[in-house]
């Protein structure tokens, strides 16, 4: 099955809408991360899912799996909903097409503070908590897959006049990650 990109960008409006509004619901804070969030910071690149950062509680991690089931969404979780946890809710549309959603249970410190960064951004007619560029490319190196690299490779040549360097250092530094950021650095000025 193809798909043209207005098609993509209806899911993907409705699916962060959805998402949003039931966030909203459940009282948890949220921003999106992942690929998406990489396009509003940097060159935009295909991504097949949505991701986000929330903060909640057992309680209120596990009322938005309840709603978002009775959504007719599929939950998957890896870890003990709440701090911690990745849950993967997965939805076919009517339209055929599948959605997947990747949603990050804030555990740490560096995600609570990054939660508290993020910043509203238009996206899809809708305003939308987005990643701070500086805690994207954090997130970024924690993770180190190759399309990571790549993304965090983009993500310093399109914004570097912009960064907080000193914010970015710190928090490379408490991930004991400033050998990965130097080496990222030393590719965009390559």
């Amino acid at each position: 099955m193809q798909f043209d990109a207005a098609d993509l960008q209806r899911v993907f409006g409705e699916t962060l809408g959805e998402l949003s509004e039931a966030f909203d619901d459940a009282g948890i804070s949220y921003m999106l991360i992942g690929g998406v969030a990489v396009g509003l910071h940097a060159q935009a690149r295909a991504t097949k899912d949505v991701d986000f950062s929330i903060m909640a509680d057992d309680a209120r991690a596990r009322a938005l799996v309840a709603a978002l089931e009775s959504a007719g969404w599929r939950a998957v979780i890896h870890g003990a909903p709440g701090p911690g946890a990745v849950i993967r809710f997965v939805r076919t549309g009517d339209d055929g097409i599948v959605r997947w959603v990747d949603v990050l249970c804030a555990g740490t410190s560096f995600e609570e503070r990054a939660l508290g960064r993020a910043r509203e951004r238009e996206l899809f007619g809708r305003s939308i908590p987005v990643v701070s560029v500086e805690d994207l490319i954090i997130f970024k190196l924690i993770a180190g897959r190759p399309q990571d690299g790549v993304d965090v490779h983009n993500l310093l040549r399109d914004n570097a006049d912009s960064l907080d360097q000193d914010y970015l250092n710190r928090s490379a530094e408490e991930w004991e990650l400033r050998g990965a950021l130097d080496r990222a650095r030393a590719s965009v000025a390559d």
